[in-house]
């Protein structure tokens, strides 16, 4: 260092120590005012060593009493100067200076520099903290920003108590890092939407008091439950269709109706319990199976009713028809319009009612089979208006005909 014109200027070098109760500067007693280089080429730190017992004048004689000022210069206007006396460090930013006091009495080598404390701060051009704690906890001002940006380069912003509340503009959370909320509710007076293919978890009950839209008609998308689906007013499907691949649909109270749509209703393979009455409105018809060959078995348990009282209707089987329990037919015909009539394999009764009986083909009775007309005692009149024939002409074909009454033969 050298002395220029009442202060010392100090070195330029990264850390520099002078203690003021020796012949420090160049080999003398030190001013209470030290300077930077103007062209230093980096930050110096300076240490001021035993300011109590600053030597003064000429020798070592002469010590300074009572209180007293020091001066420090930045002439630099790059680097910064860090002055201490051991315990307080004060920086000196370039182009600027700081005044420090030290006293004889208390002969602790203190150096009191400006107060930190002021009534009201005003900064015209930048305020940067390079260390320490921001810490307005004491005061119960509202804390005021201009119109620049508000940058927090890491740690955090912390809101212990009160709120956080944006009046105008935006909240930009466009960072790659999470938003963390608490457990209270949280209300979003605006439109919602999460970009891209980011997903939205809900780990409780999510309640959605307006429509649901999954999708656009533009942009098909899926819904996906894994979980039961209740609806309190119905389930409306515009397009795309419902798919359920686990547990199934179920109708606590209301109506399934799909009579406004022109599509088919296809269940799966598993059985169909239909519980209340069944109808099929209009002209539409009731299919088992799709093609002649790949039609299953249709039971019915109950009494089947096909037309009715005022409004007959045709009944057409295709194919044997095996009925366990009879047949009962109320009104109207009987009638065979190809095929055979054919109870051989039955052991059962063949009874007629009251009404004439018509045999428009020939007619045999089987082997050892016998023709009977009435009971003994209250049988009719068998009236044959062609031939008789009994027996024949071959061999073993003679047969007795026994007749138990009076025989009129007119001829």
């Amino acid at each position: 260092g050298k002395s220029n014109n009442g202060c010392f200027e100090i070195a330029n070098q990264g850390a520099l120590s002078l203690d003021v109760n020796a012949a420090a500067c160049n080999s003398l007693n030190c001013p209470a005012c030290f300077i930077s280089p103007v062209t230093a080429t980096q930050a110096i730190a300076l240490t001021i060593q035993k300011c109590s017992t600053h030597r003064w004048g000429l020798g070592a004689g002469l010590l300074r009493d009572g209180v007293w000022q020091y001066t420090f210069v930045n002439r630099n206007s790059y680097y910064d100067i860090t002055v201490t006396d051991g315990t307080t460090t004060y920086t000196i930013p370039p182009r600027s200076h700081v005044t420090a006091w030290c006293e004889s009495a208390r002969n602790d080598n203190r150096l009191h520099f400006p107060s930190t404390t002021v009534p009201t701060l005003k900064v015209t051009n930048a305020f940067t903290l390079t260390g320490g704690a921001f810490d307005i906890s004491s005061s119960s001002a509202a804390v005021s920003f201009g119109t620049g940006g508000v940058t927090i380069a890491g740690g955090g912003l912390t809101v212990s108590a009160g709120g956080f509340t944006v009046s105008g503009g935006n909240v930009d959370l466009s960072a790659t890092g999470t938003l963390a909320t608490g457990t209270g509710a949280h209300t979003f007076n605006g439109d919602v939407t999460l970009s891209g293919t980011k997903a939205l978890a809900v780990g409780g009950t999510s309640t959605l008091s307006g429509a649901v839209t999954v999708g656009s008609s533009s942009s098909n998308a899926n819904l996906a439950l894994n979980g039961a689906l209740t609806s309190l007013t119905g389930v409306t499907v515009t397009a795309g269709g419902l798919t359920v691949t686990a547990g199934g649909i179920t109708l606590s109270d209301g109506d399934f109706d799909a009579a406004s749509s022109g599509g088919s209703f296809q269940t799966s393979t598993g059985n169909v319990h239909l519980m209340g009455n069944t109808v099929v409105k209009g002209t539409n018809t009731f299919q088992v199976g799709d093609s002649k060959n790949t039609a299953g078995a249709t039971t019915l348990f109950g009494d089947l009713t096909v037309g009715h009282s005022t409004l007959d209707r045709t009944t057409r089987l295709y194919g044997p028809v095996t009925v366990s329990n009879g047949v009962t037919i109320s009104g109207g015909d009987f009638t065979l319009s190809a095929g055979h009539f054919d109870a051989s394999s039955s052991s059962g009764t063949f009874k007629t009612s009251t009404g004439a009986n018509e045999l428009n083909g020939n007619t045999q009775v089987m082997t050892t089979r016998t023709f009977a007309v009435g009971t003994p005692g209250t049988a009719g009149l068998a009236t044959l208006n062609g031939g008789l024939k009994v027996g024949g002409s071959g061999s073993g074909e003679a047969a007795t005909t026994a007749l138990y009454g009076a025989t009129t033969v007119h001829l």
